[in-house]
């Protein structure tokens, strides 16, 4: 989630004129175990107008805040505030983070709590990814509340959605032969939107094979069921991919 996008300070208006920046500083480093950072920004007013209409930007005061710090020997935990400030109106996120590690697997986690004044929503992501000699496993989830706004100060477009990733399956190295290795592949997706009140499915079987000279293919064969502008289809795929890596000079790859 890109809670913090740097382009809404001195952002462009409606009619293409900026927002004027006449003050920003930043800081940053460490103290102790923790890592730091944050800055702090001031936009003037501007006038500008939208379909013959005049309007104006009023002046608003920029801040963040970002800590982290190791834990677990190689795990992280960090927090982060952002906020923008205008007169008689209050925007910006909370947001809790990190990831828990060890030699073969991760877990990365994410929560966030917009507010508009005394109004917010929430948002979440997690992803796991586990790689074994003999298998992988790859598991996403992501839920944004339909009150999650964060437009003032980051860039969040999946807004009333939900998603839950998986694929996963065995892979084998041969450590003498022409063949390196081969994995074959099998996963599904879930993908609720709120305002078609459905949800999105779809699975995926991938088979993939790579030689000890440096080229290799893949087939990847999905199929799902999906609905747009309240119509619900079907749909089916089959993909292939073809590379090669002969020399440090030669390269190349084809699809379809």
């Amino acid at each position: 989630l890109e809670l913090f996008y740097s382009r809404r300070i001195g952002k462009v208006l409606p009619d293409g004129s900026e927002v004027p920046l006449q003050l920003g500083t930043k800081a940053f480093g460490r103290l102790g175990d923790w890592e730091y950072g944050g800055f702090l920004a001031m936009t003037g007013d501007k006038d500008y107008t939208q379909d013959g209409e005049r309007g104006t930007e009023p002046r608003a005061y920029f801040s963040s805040v970002r800590l982290k710090r190791q834990i677990l020997d190689n795990s992280s935990v960090g927090v982060l505030f952002v906020g923008k400030h205008a007169p008689n109106h209050d925007d910006g996120v909370i947001d809790i983070d990190g990831a828990f590690r060890a030699s073969d697997w991760q877990l990365s986690y994410q929560f966030a709590r917009s507010f508009k004044n005394r109004e917010g929503g929430l948002a979440s992501s997690a992803g796991f990814l586990m790689t074994k000699e003999n298998m992988m496993l790859f598991i996403r989830g992501r839920y944004i509340s339909d009150e999650f706004d964060v437009n003032q100060v980051g860039y969040v477009p999946w807004i009333g959605t939900g998603e839950l990733t998986s694929i996963g399956g065995p892979r084998w190295y041969f450590k003498d032969g022409y063949i390196r290795q081969m994995m074959l592949l099998g996963g599904f997706s879930l993908n609720r939107k709120n305002v078609e009140s459905y949800t999105d499915q779809s699975a995926v079987l991938i088979f993939n094979m790579q030689f000890r000279d440096n080229w290799g293919y893949e087939f990847a064969y999905l199929m799902g069921r999906s609905k747009d502008q309240g119509i619900v289809y079907d749909s089916y795929e089959l993909n292939y991919s073809l590379w090669f890596n002969i020399s440090p000079k030669w390269y190349g790859n084809t699809g379809g």
